[in-house]
């Protein structure tokens, strides 16, 4: 007998979630917030120290409470309300995948710019904890589960 499953996007699954285990949001925010100021930490720690300006500005936190990252181009709504994030300064993706060489406009006109190499900190490190972040929100939601059937005996 072959198992079916029913795809109900996430919008769908956290109302029904929310029927069942009031708490579960909660929990998951909460499991969310912990496990990716742990690895915002890791990043930092990873980060080029050159100034400390950087690598200070690397922190976590949930998205709705970062105005920064709505003005961004291409910035779009997240379908969590309580999405969290990993913030830093702008430049963050020069020093992640570097630059190439090329000559330079604007202000500076004409000059060379020799570029500068890619120093990899946030991409494989996000890599290497995203089953530990999602194992702890996994944990999380558990956890709102079985407090909401407390008292109840489950067949």
């Amino acid at each position: 007998m072959a198992v079916r499953a029913k795809v109900l996007g996430r919008e769908k699954l956290m109302r029904r979630l929310k029927i069942f285990v009031p708490d579960a949001e909660k929990e998951m925010t909460e499991a969310k917030e912990l496990s990716m100021a742990e690895v915002a930490s890791k990043i930092a720690a990873r980060a080029p120290y050159d100034t400390g300006e950087y690598y200070d500005s690397l922190e976590s936190g949930l998205v709705k409470d970062n105005p920064q990252a709505r003005k961004r181009p291409g910035y779009r709504k997240s379908k969590d309300e309580e999405a969290v994030g990993i913030f830093g300064k702008w430049y963050w993706r020069l020093i992640e995948f570097g630059t190439a060489p090329h000559v330079n406009g604007g202000m500076f006109a004409g000059s060379e710019h020799p570029g500068s190499q890619a120093k990899p900190h946030v991409f494989p490190t996000w890599r290497a904890n995203r089953n530990n972040v999602k194992k702890k929100v996994r944990q999380g939601l558990n956890k709102a589960v079985k407090k909401s059937n407390a008292g109840r005996r489950v067949k």
